[in-house]
């Protein structure tokens, strides 16, 4: 199998973000995620977006909460009707937070749009164990989503290995990404896809990280290469 990488476009206005997308495609990115909430202008977001969606490359609409990692500086209200009107504008996906308020009914309505819908869970502090990790993918499940996505950081290379355990076995029972941060979780960030994650993530650059120690896609590619993947 080919793993599949999405690169994530830390876009702060239409004039940095559009030749940032060029390069995800120059990259072969399999699908791209337009970080909305970093724009310094909000009014940015269509011409960004359209310009991603008619390049014909998956896109991921993301307004990542300020608890979740995010640079969201508007209100709740704001940002729920932002993710309505990317659904609007043809993205792929969507990506909400599993603690937003009335998550089931902000996903029912963003799938009679015609999205498909990413539930998110971030947690910057450590990994928890298989059990918590595992609860916690069932209640995501339960909200009706279309991708459950968890994001844990990695405090040792055992870590890692728990995460990459965690998602063979979800991956049998729904459709699941999960991402290993920082340092201890590269094996697990390299090697998630091929234990059943939709996709794993990598930054066009160092300087573009989004999240701890995201690796550039070029490296990625090279892994791969070298794996004969």
């Amino acid at each position: 199998m080919k793993p599949r990488i999405c690169v994530p476009i830390p876009c702060r206005s239409a004039s940095e973000a559009l030749p940032l997308i060029d390069d995800a495609c120059k990259a072969e990115a399999d699908l791209i995620e337009l970080r909305l909430d970093y724009l310094d202008d909000i009014g940015d977001f269509k011409s960004v977006t359209s310009y991603a969606r008619d390049l014909g490359i998956p896109v991921i609409a993301t307004i990542r909460s300020r608890s979740h990692g995010g640079f969201w500086k508007r209100s709740e209200r704001s940002r729920i009707k932002l993710m309505e009107e990317a659904a609007h504008l043809g993205v792929e996906y969507i990506d909400v937070e599993r603690d937003t308020m009335d998550i089931e009914r902000i996903v029912e309505k963003l799938k009679s749009i015609g999205v498909k819908v990413i539930v998110s869970h971030h947690d910057f502090d450590g990994t928890p164990g298989l059990y918590i990790l595992t609860s916690l993918f069932e209640s995501m499940k339960g909200t009706g989503c279309d991708i459950c996505k968890i994001a844990v950081y990695a405090r040792s290379w055992e870590d890692s290995l728990l995460l990459l355990t965690f998602t063979v076995n979800a991956s049998k029972r729904g459709k699941v990404v999960c991402v290993s941060m920082g340092r201890f979780g590269l094996p697990a960030r390299i090697l998630a896809p091929l234990y059943g994650s939709e996709y794993t993530y990598a930054s066009l650059s160092y300087e573009q990280q989004t999240a701890p120690d995201q690796i550039p896609i070029d490296r990625l590619r090279q892994v791969y290469t070298a794996l004969g993947l």
